[in-house]
């Protein structure tokens, strides 16, 4: 069997094993509901049976809810993330090997189908019930307290005059809404501060007001790229640029794109050099861009090796996801410039379209990298003529 047809059978396989797992959820999700209405109309029932303290069983009706919002909300969680999976790499792949274009792809194969029209129609998916459930489970509290508090005073189940209902059906309704409210937000929380910082390290930093619209940004390699390289340079002495440095990264700032450095810096592990030489170093190289009129935004670093196992170290994609929180940038309107593969690698794995440039010093055969070969990157040997394409692409 080709190795072609090897991948496809693999990738066929996958796909519907995530498949069942997706029609696995969905079916657990009816099967949840019809349970939480059997035991919700069990919880209200029982509030009205003829006995004093009867009323109390309401404030089943939230932590029932909560429990199947535990539920239903987790089933939700992993349903989303098989689809990803299928939408962003299994189907690509396929389509890929049965030579599909984006049409065909978004026509023919399930889940990216449901993903364009979720898109047409302004939707998120999956999670219409989603949507509902979590809006529900927010308003049994108060539904519960109200009918705690109705039912005990009609009945006289405290005496007459007695503030205890209103405290308990008030205390009830703030612990129980705090509780859903804490359950609902931890489904749905985005990444924490400490979280995004921990995804690579940060040497420079343009402070400005937070603006809500998305940006477009423009990823740099720095040596080999933006600089000559010289082998783990740090010295500003040494700081060599190409010819069209400036204008052709000028050309892209003035479109608008935001420009932002990545750099793996394995000398500082390896005792080459410190942090703040590097940083001396990267001073030098935004004063020098803004002499020509270009603010860089951020600068990321990785002071680590390729043995250190580090998640900002390219070809993982820690710091240009770092930049996409931190500068709030939309990924799929943005581009990664590179002269490695390792560069073009953490691009597709942080979904940012890349150009590879072949003014790095080592000149190994990258065409004959698997990787390379797999992501085809467009390929161009100046930074002049990658600029180029990319005013072409967005045109």
């Amino acid at each position: 069997m080709e190795p072609n047809e090897k991948r496809l059978d693999y990738l066929m396989a996958t796909h519907a094993s995530v498949r069942s797992e997706i029609e696995m959820r969905i079916g657990e999700r009816d099967s949840f509901a019809i349970q939480f209405l059997a035991s919700g109309g069990a919880a209200l029932a029982l509030g009205w049976l003829d006995f004093a303290f009867a009323p109390f069983l309401f404030f089943l009706l939230p932590l029932i809810t909560l429990f199947f919002s535990v539920q239903i909300l987790y089933s939700y969680t992993i349903h989303d993330r098989c689809h990803r999976f299928l939408t962003e790499e299994i189907e690509p792949a396929i389509a890929a090997l049965l030579n599909f274009g984006v049409y065909d792809k978004d026509r023919l194969m399930w889940e990216s189908y449901c993903k364009t029209e979720a898109k047409k129609r302004a939707i998120r998916t999956p999670g219409i019930r989603k949507g509902f459930f979590e809006k529900f489970s927010l308003l049994v509290p108060l539904f519960a307290c109200g009918l705690f508090l109705l039912v005990s005073l009609e009945r006289h189940v405290f005496p007459e005059g007695s503030a205890a209902p209103y405290i308990i059906a008030g205390v009830g309704f703030v612990l129980l809404q705090t509780l859903n409210t804490t359950v609902i937000l931890s489904f749905n929380k985005t990444a924490d501060r400490k979280t995004v910082e921990n995804l690579a390290k940060r040497d420079w930093f343009s402070e400005k007001p937070k603006d809500k619209q998305k940006k477009r940004v423009i990823f740099l390699d720095r040596d080999g790229t933006v600089h000559k390289d010289k082998v783990n340079t740090h010295r500003i002495e040494d700081l060599e640029y190409f010819d069209d440095t400036f204008s052709a990264v000028k050309s892209l700032y003035d479109l608008g794109f935001s420009i932002v450095l990545v750099t793996n810096q394995d000398g500082i592990a390896r005792g080459l050099y410190t942090e703040e030489e590097m940083h001396a170093f990267h001073q030098k190289i935004i004063a020098d861009f803004k002499e020509h009129g270009i603010d860089i935004a951020a600068i990321y670093y990785s002071p680590y090796t390729k043995y250190d196992d580090a998640y900002s170290f390219k070809p993982n994609p820690g710091m240009l996801l770092r930049a996409k929180y931190e500068l709030n940038i939309a990924m799929e309107g943005s581009f990664m410039i590179g002269d490695q593969v390792s560069d073009i690698v953490a691009a597709y794995r942080a979904k940012v379209p890349s150009v590879f440039v072949t003014t790095g010093i080592y000149k190994e055969d990258y065409s004959a990298d698997p990787a390379y070969i797999d992501l085809a990157p467009p390929t161009f040997p100046t930074l002049t003529a990658c600029a180029d394409y990319i005013k072409k692409t967005i045109s």
